[in-house]
């Protein structure tokens, strides 16, 4: 990130944090994410791809979850505060 930020004269880094959160969705609800492209990589596939990446991504789901109703993970976000000199 510093790399990108020394590209725009008189950006500074001030703080950095990392956070995370439990989330929880049903099945149902994740595939309609996913059918939507809300998820950034799904927005990346032509039409065959797509087909075939959300039939992965539901068998992953069922694979790795017994509840589907109650499926878990773990958001990761890093916050950043970054500040333009004056001159």
């Amino acid at each position: 990130m510093q790399e990108h930020l020394d590209t725009v004269p008189g950006l500074e880094l001030e703080t950095s944090q990392e956070f995370q959160f439990e989330r929880m969705a049903s099945f149902e609800w994740l595939e309609e994410q996913a059918r939507n492209r809300h998820y950034s990589t799904f927005a990346l596939y032509e039409a065959a791809e797509f087909d075939w990446a959300m039939r992965q991504f539901k068998r992953n789901l069922r694979s790795h979850f017994m509840d589907i109703d109650h499926i878990t993970w773990r958001d990761e976000n890093t916050a950043l505060v970054v500040r333009k000199s004056a001159g």
